[in-house]
């Protein structure tokens, strides 16, 4: 164990540890493969909407591959706290239309906590982004 613990730090320390995408070799007859994944940089941040605004907010993620092209999926949580494919990949989210159908839908029960995060994807590995949420607040004036 101490010999493949003292040739992982050398192969980061050979291969380059924020550069390399893979280094292998063999100690005895296992194989040691490092790979890197997809890094994040730019987590999404948790935004508000108040009913009837006219400028919808927006979530992103940034992130730098280590392989290959980035791809993007966001989802939303469930109340049982799985997530589902919200169908957006892209980098940005944009909520409007995903708030126009909330207030459709449930008119005043829109208004809560809805909670994202987005799967960033390259040629070695997928990453998750921080979660972030989206909080719809009604309008006291829209009330009047």
């Amino acid at each position: 164990m101490k010999a493949i613990i003292n040739w992982m730090l050398a192969a980061i320390f050979i291969c380059g540890a924020s550069v390399f995408t893979s280094c292998t070799n063999s100690i005895g007859d296992n194989p040691v493969i490092v790979v890197n994944s997809p890094t994040i940089t730019i987590q999404p941040i948790s935004v508000t909407y108040t009913t009837g605004d006219t400028t919808y907010p927006k979530m992103s993620v940034a992130a730098i591959a280590s392989a290959g092209a980035l791809t993007y999926e966001w989802f939303m949580k469930n109340e049982d706290g799985s997530y589902y494919s919200s169908g957006i990949t892209t980098a940005e989210l944009d909520l409007h239309a995903f708030i126009d159908n909330m207030i459709v839908i449930f008119r005043e029960e829109a208004v809560g906590d809805y909670t994202f995060m987005c799967k960033v994807t390259d040629g070695n590995a997928t990453v998750e982004s921080n979660e972030a949420t989206l909080t719809i607040v009604a309008n006291p004036d829209l009330n009047r």
